[in-house]
């Protein structure tokens, strides 16, 4: 306060959280893409292998006699 560069300093601290902020929100996005790509890639594939076994169910029962 007294170097009258409180302003300058402020500002300088601002955009190195900002930075550091950022980086940090990236980092985060990139870690959790592929998780949510496995996640959904799972639920996709529950979901066609309910289908089949209900195709397989219908298809078992008209064999069988």
């Amino acid at each position: 306060e007294e170097s009258s560069r409180l302003r300058e300093f402020l500002l300088k601290a601002a955009d190195l959280l900002d930075e550091r902020a950022e980086r940090a929100a990236q980092r985060t996005a990139a870690l959790i893409e592929p998780a949510m790509i496995v996640l959904f890639g799972g639920v996709v594939a529950l979901i066609a292998f309910s289908l089949l076994q209900a195709i397989y169910s219908i298809n078992a029962g008209t064999f069988a006699r």
